[in-house]
């Protein structure tokens, strides 16, 4: 995302992901597991007793909460179904407990940052506030994007937290420090250029 940010040439950054590929389909090829996973996500009622255990029971987690959901508290799949609940899959007791509703407002929050965290970088008064800008918010957003995927079976499992969601103490202090980062590269910027800028 930096790259790309920071203005590298497509053709060197397509020719740099073009040199993984073989590497990548050699881990698939000799690693077990990663095979075990992409299986397991292509088809996860195929193997709802294996590795598509846990897809499928977030999965019923997901379409149990109905809109509003059972009540904050009261899921049932993270009590004896669930496999990490309190951590990779937070997501579906959420969906479970608080709904579509819910689980639609923890999507925009994210969505949110998403947004303030590319205008802070637009506004930014020099390259590298633009760049820091983009990477904090890269990444808060690359790690609960592909949390979110997998807790609803659009990508295969990764074992990746949902950021300030999670359990987690280590984390949520880290990605706190990235949000606090974050919001201060506009006052760090008005204080630089001694002017009054537009707070983002």
């Amino acid at each position: 995302v930096l790259l790309i940010a920071a203005g590298i040439p497509w053709s060197q950054l397509l020719a740099a992901v073009g040199l993984t590929i073989p590497f990548a389909a050699l881990a698939v090829y000799k690693v077990g597991y990663i095979q075990d996973r992409i299986a397991s996500w292509l088809d996860p009622a195929a193997h709802a007793r294996g590795t598509g255990f846990q897809i499928m029971q977030s999965l019923i987690a997901i379409g149990s909460g109905g809109l509003t959901g059972a009540g904050l508290g009261q899921g049932r799949q993270k009590i004896f179904y669930l496999p990490e609940a309190h951590t990779d899959m937070i997501f579906p007791v959420i969906a479970e407990e608080l709904g579509l509703l819910g689980a639609m407002g923890l999507i925009a929050c994210f969505g949110l940052i998403f947004y303030r965290g590319l205008r802070i970088a637009k506004q930014a008064e020099s390259t590298f506030s633009q760049l820091l800008a983009v990477g904090l918010t890269f990444s808060i957003c690359i790690p609960a994007s592909l949390n979110l995927m997998v807790a609803t079976g659009l990508f295969p499992v990764t074992g990746i937290a949902l950021p300030l969601v999670s359990f987690g103490g280590t984390a949520l202090v880290t990605d706190m420090l990235t949000l606090g980062l974050l919001a201060g590269i506009p006052a760090w910027s008005t204080l630089k250029t001694g002017g009054n800028h537009e707070m983002a």
